[in-house]
């Protein structure tokens, strides 16, 4: 073929063939004899088997969060489950709200405890007047949180386990406990009732109310909800990572040591 080219093009091809016979280049379209693409076969098969190894463990913590996310979906909609009539399920809706409804009962009697504190320190009647409003305000809203509990939970009490009784039956007496320091606060307003009685009421009342609260994001959320955020789980998954991270990057100078010395 050489011979039939023009005199330059000839010399031209001649250099290119030595070229490359003297660097090892092979054309991407050749494959070494005997090999016939196993080199590349074994870079897919190393690829691949890498990607088979962090597979399960990506795998296992979706399917973990899918588990999770389930388990707080379910129970977020059990509530429901009891209800059979038409007249029972409008219940269970309206039990829907309880979650939603327990923020006020605790804020408002906080605000009753920090105001009547406030009254006891500067003398202001206009604390006095706060403080009782948010107990007129707190002390409704725990009764209407602690019906809504009800329609909510269902009331199949023995299906109820340990942490779901206490928290129904320490939001029935929150309730009504609220309703006696309001009844307390009223007569403490008309001079009929002492400071004492009406304010210890009031900060048991509000401590239970607190306390109710956490027990209702226990269930929802989990015990470890609450928990404070461990730095070493954060450290160990850095290190964990870090081999992996230098296997690959030594298999990266690995394969391109042999070309740089050829």
């Amino acid at each position: 073929m050489i011979r039939t080219l023009p005199g330059p093009l000839a010399a031209l091809s001649v250099a290119v063939v030595l070229l490359v016979g003297a660097t090892g280049i092979t054309p991407a379209c050749a494959h070494p004899p005997g090999e016939d693409g196993s080199s590349t076969t074994a870079e897919l098969a190393k690829a691949g088997a890498h990607a088979a190894a962090a597979m399960p463990e990506h795998v296992s913590d979706h399917a973990g969060d899918e588990e999770e996310a389930h388990a707080h979906n379910h129970a977020a909609h059990e509530h429901g489950s009891w209800a059979k009539t038409g007249f029972e399920r409008f219940l269970a809706w309206l039990g829907a709200f309880h979650p939603a409804a327990t923020n006020f009962p605790i804020a408002l009697l906080l605000f009753a405890v920090l105001a009547e504190l406030l009254y006891a320190i500067r003398g202001k009647e206009s604390d006095r007047t706060a403080a009782h409003y948010c107990l007129w305000g707190g002390a409704l809203a725990a009764a209407g949180t602690a019906v809504l509990g009800w329609f909510y939970a269902g009331f199949d009490l023995a299906a109820d386990d340990p942490l779901l009784a206490a928290h129904r039956w320490n939001g029935t007496f929150v309730a009504v406990l609220a309703l006696l320091a309001l009844w307390l606060g009223v007569r403490n307003k008309r001079g009929t009732a002492g400071d004492g009685a009406y304010r210890l009421g009031l900060v048991i009342v509000t401590l239970l109310a607190s306390f109710n609260g956490y027990l209702g994001g226990r269930m929802l959320y989990g015990a470890d909800h609450y928990e404070w955020p461990r730095a070493e789980a954060h450290e160990h998954d850095h290190d964990a990572a870090m081999p992996e991270h230098h296997h690959e990057t030594a298999g990266h100078d690995e394969e391109r040591t042999p070309g740089n010395g050829g």
